[in-house]
């Protein structure tokens, strides 16, 4: 039987199709050994996005990668899967975010440990072309057998991050990233308020997606952490880039209260930013503060971009209903939210409000759009959906077709 042998000359557009056809990373390292000539071309492929597990070695692999300068050159792109249960990401619940989790490894089976895998983070000044860092954590909490005051759990999960990020804060030269993700923070105190290095290495960013994970066990023994978290921490993932930042994401697995993050909403710039995405935020309106829109709301920071922003979505977010004022609520409603974004956004090109000011398909009761803070507890949908003193909702869904509209026609007239 003859022997079959590559061509030596095949059209760069035909391998290239071949290649997209590929559906694993195993496939494209296979098809690397075959011959010179593929070997040439799945390279780039093959180390474009190096994906980063906690399996035992995964550490070694990685960091002799980095070691190579042939392949190194290649890696645009690190994703760090370091679960050990179950997927961290639900597309479904997080505005539509991909999965990109890969099979899971068990709690059983013995992997790196957390200073292996941190060590990785320390080489990526090694990595020349890379771009995008993408830190996928656990997306549970795992609770400590006792709580109290004076000491904060340290959970596999947080250690982890605390060690990689004191670990980046180290790299020089710093890498030209412009994305990054960390997915399932625990929002406890990370210190990176006070950390210059790991400023230095957001600065540049053009891209920052955060979500967080909050738990009943964090909200109710460590109040005055999780306070500190949202107050110092959260704010530097958008202001130590804020000069080249063009998308901003903030998330959260429940709804978060909006006084929380105070300062940010009053205080943050970012002269280029075209697309802004919050989940789970409650919009706060400081029952004493006479401005037509309190300077310490999320709606502030929203209408403070409007000269560039472009896209704009909320996803799970709500209005705290916050006291009554002689019997009427003292809040800003959806309505004037939106008359407000459609007069001042006029560069909006895409608006998402989901779900809607309304009954909760799910369930009648529930009214969507508004909502209770309970200390205790956190936020509650409302659930007297026939209160007089809740805003028309007639007037919250007339003014979001107005908005709507409004970009229609914009988009019209530029096309």
């Amino acid at each position: 039987m003859p022997i079959a042998v590559f061509p030596q000359r095949v059209p760069s557009e035909l391998l290239n199709s071949i290649l997209d056809d590929l559906e694993s990373k195993s496939d494209l390292l296979a098809l690397r050994t075959t011959c010179k000539v593929l070997h040439g071309v799945t390279t780039p492929r093959s180390f474009r996005v190096l994906d980063i597990s906690r399996k035992k070695g995964g550490a070694d692999a990685a960091i002799s990668i980095f070691g190579v300068s042939e392949l190194a050159q290649y890696v645009e792109e690190i994703i760090l899967q370091a679960s050990h249960g179950e997927y961290l990401i639900d597309a479904t619940s997080d505005g539509g975010r991909s999965n990109f989790a890969e099979a899971p490894t068990s709690q059983e089976e013995e992997g790196d440990t957390v200073e292996d895998t941190a060590s990785i983070f320390g080489h990526l000044s090694k990595l020349p072309n890379l771009r995008s860092l993408r830190l996928l954590f656990p997306n549970q909490y795992e609770d400590a057998e006792e709580y109290n005051e004076d000491e904060v759990p340290e959970s596999e999960a947080r250690k982890l991050q605390l060690e990689i990020i004191q670990a980046v804060a180290t790299v020089t030269p710093v890498p030209s990233l412009k994305n990054f993700e960390i997915y399932n923070l625990v929002c406890l105190p990370i210190e990176i308020n006070n950390s210059p290095g790991f400023k230095n290495f957001l600065k540049g960013l053009e891209s920052v997606y955060v979500q967080v994970v909050l738990t009943s066990e964090e909200s109710f023994y460590y109040y005055e952490r999780l306070l500190d978290f949202y107050e110092r921490d959260i704010p530097v993932f958008a202001q130590a880039p804020q000069e080249t930042l063009t998308s901003l994401t903030l998330s959260s697995n429940v709804l978060n209260p909006g006084p929380v993050l105070e300062s940010f909403w009053k205080e943050t710039t970012m002269p280029n930013l075209h697309d802004l995405h919050f989940v789970r935020f409650a919009f706060h309106h400081n029952i004493m503060n006479p401005a037509p829109v309190d300077p310490t709301c999320l709606e502030w920071l929203v209408l403070r971009h409007a000269a560039t922003l472009q896209s704009l979505k909320f996803t799970g977010c709500t209005i705290d209903m916050g006291q009554t004022v002689q019997g009427t609520w003292n809040v800003r409603s959806w309505n004037q939210v939106l008359k407000a974004f459609r007069e001042k956004l006029t560069g909006l090109k895409e608006f998402i409000l989901d779900p809607l000011p309304g009954r909760n398909e799910a369930d009648p009761e529930e009214y969507n759009g508004y909502s209770w803070l309970l200390i205790e507890s956190g936020y509650i949908q409302l659930f007297d959906v026939d209160d007089d003193r809740l805003p028309p909702l007639d007037a919250d869904l007339a003014a979001y077709e107005e908005l709507q509209q409004n970009i229609r026609k914009r988009l019209a007239v530029a096309a």
